[in-house]
């Protein structure tokens, strides 16, 4: 009876290599890419450099939102752009702020906030802030409005 659950065993960890543990190719590259950017989002708050709660409007009279993102595999030095575009007839950046990722977690994060303010009403419609970086993963963007 020990044989046969040995030999078992020994199937199971050879098929190992072969399954990947369940996970496909694309989610094990992409877990493991560096400077893989979560998702975006977007608040008026934040705490511990993340949004309270995830936002997709805001009066025109806010005078600062943020802009927060996740960045995994982080590595100290890459840079991170985050631009806000005002999405009217003919798309508008309106600021762009750069970040160079200086810390990082022992599990390898880096926690991203952005924040722009405005001194007059916001122009209502809508808008997109993307966030991306010099090296890794492809840019991220959220669409949210003011009214």
């Amino acid at each position: 009876m020990k044989r046969a659950y040995l030999f078992i065993v020994l199937i199971c960890m050879a098929a190992l290599p072969f399954t990947g543990c369940g996970d496909s190719d694309e989610a094990i590259k992409e877990s493991l890419q560096p400077n893989s950017l979560g998702e975006q989002l977007t608040c008026t708050q934040i705490k511990d450099d993340q949004c309270v709660s995830d936002e997709s409007s805001f009066p025109v009279n806010t005078p600062e939102i943020f802009a927060t993102v996740i960045v995994s595999n982080a590595t100290v030095g890459a840079r991170a752009t985050c631009t806000l575009t005002y999405l009217g007839d003919t798309p508008e950046d309106l600021a762009s702020f750069e970040i160079t990722i200086n810390q990082i977690t022992q599990s390898l994060r880096s926690y991203l906030v952005f924040n722009f303010t405005n001194d007059e009403p916001w122009q209502p419609g809508k808008y997109r802030v993307t966030t991306k970086m010099d090296a890794g993963s492809p840019p991220v963007s959220k669409e949210f409005s003011f009214q």
